[in-house]
């Protein structure tokens, strides 16, 4: 977890809360975008986000609202409730929705960091250093160093092996990684993808990731 700086998406209309909030995160190492609507929060790409907390009710919706969206477009984002509703059947309405974790406000800062901590060790893999052959893979800097040489990644194709990675043995499906690389705003483009998982062979070797006819990639490592 360390060197990383993971990106939380903080929705919450009180502005003092919602500034004490962003305040703690941002001492416990962690960036904080900062949206106070549910149209707020749909305007960030989920592709640059490591995690949500989402507050249930807000100005123009609820977090469900916003949460069923994550939902669709990033299956695998950790998502915190922080909400003063506490009643079992509104816990069990999150986590039916998709909710990874939920806390009741007042809340202890301390508690939310720890949670935040051991929800993203648990979902993302901690092995920032790999070997795959004879290419050696940095996904902190970004650097694959092998045979060819020293090959810095472009974004996409670092987005690209970070999620290969998490899900290494496993078919990602062709959807997700559209949904991965490119924001709603934009038109998945599958030629660009293939043209990305090109350039990891290169570097990788050329049997490292497999196309899975129809269904995806998977990368063997």
């Amino acid at each position: 977890m360390k060197g990383k700086t993971w990106t939380i998406l903080l929705v919450e209309d009180d502005p003092l809360l919602g500034d004490s909030v962003v305040e703690f995160l941002k001492d416990a190492g962690y960036e904080v975008i900062w949206a106070r609507s549910v149209a707020e929060g749909l305007q960030y790409p989920l592709e640059g986000l490591d995690m949500a907390i989402l507050d249930w009710q807000l100005p123009d919706g609820t977090g469900l609202d916003l949460l069923r969206h994550i939902r669709q477009k990033r299956p695998d984002l950790p998502v915190i409730f922080l909400t003063v509703r506490r009643y079992v059947e509104d816990k069990v309405q999150a986590f039916q929705t998709g909710a990874d974790d939920y806390m009741v406000k007042p809340f202890d800062p301390p508690e939310l960091v720890a949670r935040i901590h051991a929800l993203l060790r648990r979902v993302y893999p901690q092995e920032t250093r790999f070997r795959i052959g004879e290419a050696e893979v940095d996904l902190e800097q970004g650097v694959i160093q092998s045979p060819r040489g020293s090959y810095a990644l472009p974004r996409k194709e670092l987005l690209l092996l970070r999620e290969l990675w998490k899900r290494r043995g496993k078919i990602v499906p062709y959807v997700h990684l559209y949904e991965v690389l490119w924001s709603p705003e934009e038109s998945p483009n599958p030629a660009s993808l293939h043209v990305f998982v090109s350039h990891l062979r290169q570097h990788l070797g050329k049997d490292a990731i497999e196309n899975v006819r129809n269904m995806g990639y998977r990368l063997k490592a």
